[in-house]
């Protein structure tokens, strides 16, 4: 997915190319996130055409994926799950072990994958300069012809579009108590119980802190987490904190994809697998009553945004 010389190496690329992009006035932000969505949607970003970036965040799933490992450019699965795209402007840094500080720098890391997108920047900016459409496109919308600039902050500005605020949970928060069920409302305050520790990590308006931690999860590749990137042995199987919203859509969760059902996160927290390092962070059991699942599981689903689905399957007609 993403190591710390290419990380390196895209700082130092996406710096000049900021440089560059400051000579010209940017064009209005709408125009920018138009121009991002059909890029999003495009398989001119992939090796021979073949895959989008929708391909593997389906805006029916809330931009997730239903499998656990989805396949990329070349139909071989890639190396995690692949995440809901939502909220991103406060949810850096990005991928699992936290290897990338910004959205233009998240929107280059799948370009260079080869599990994933299988190509480059410099390739999809030549590509954008030799497709008519595109170039027209770019002309009308930024007054300039394609940079790496412009395709990473069209591209990126539509990743900051996507905003997932108005789940059943949300306007519980904002007042309108009566909309969740007693059961949900229940859900709600266990969930808070220091006792099951679950806002120990998962906090805040997307209940995550965006750290990172060892839950014991065994994936099925040799994926060590933060490791691959700070080569610190206390990181091995430390991965990224994820959101708790729009869990009805989302599923199989973890960064493998190996619970697929709310049930099974349940189960593993109550009886952790084996770690993949001797840091895991869950060494004592979570148990919990078949009432208690019940009540957290309706409280987790009602923080999943209908609305924010259905205007993003919108998106897909006007692609």
């Amino acid at each position: 997915m993403f190591n710390k010389f290419l990380y390196l190496y895209l700082l130092c690329v996406l710096g000049g190319c900021l440089l560059a992009g400051c000579r010209h006035r940017d064009p209005p932000l709408s125009a920018r996130v138009e121009l991002g969505q059909r890029l999003f949607f495009s398989t001119i970003l992939s090796d021979q055409h073949t895959i989008s970036c929708a391909s593997c965040h389906n805006p029916k799933w809330a931009f997730a994926d239903t499998t656990a490992l989805p396949n990329g450019v070349r139909g071989l699965p890639t190396l995690r799950n692949a995440p809901g795209l939502f909220n991103l402007n406060r949810r850096a840094p990005y991928l699992s072990e936290g290897g990338v500080r910004t959205l233009e720098e998240l929107i280059v890391a799948p370009l260079h994958d080869s599990l994933e997108m299988g190509s480059n920047l410099g390739h999809v900016v030549r590509r954008l300069w030799q497709d008519t459409l595109w170039l027209r496109l770019w002309l009308s919308t930024w007054d300039t012809l394609p940079s790496p600039y412009t395709f990473t902050t069209s591209l990126a500005d539509f990743l900051r579009s996507l905003k997932s605020e108005s789940s059943r949970a949300d306007r519980f928060y904002r007042g309108n108590t009566a909309i969740l069920t007693a059961q949900e409302r229940e859900g709600a305050w266990l969930f808070t119980r220091p006792r099951l520790g679950c806002t120990r990590c998962h906090f805040g308006p997307d209940l995550t802190d965006n750290q990172f931690h060892n839950v014991g999860i065994a994936p099925k590749s040799a994926d060590q987490g933060r490791f691959r990137l700070t080569g610190n042995a206390s990181d091995k199987g430390k991965f990224k904190t994820p959101t708790l919203r729009n869990l009805r859509f989302t599923a199989p969760y973890m960064h493998d994809g190996s619970l697929k059902t709310l049930d099974e996160v349940f189960d593993h927290y109550a009886s952790p697998s084996h770690p993949i390092s001797p840091n895991d962070e869950i060494r004592q059991p979570v148990p919990l009553s078949p009432s208690e699942k019940r009540k957290i599981k309706a409280f987790l689903l009602a923080l999943s945004d209908s609305d924010f689905v259905q205007r993003s399957v919108r998106l897909l007609s006007e692609k």
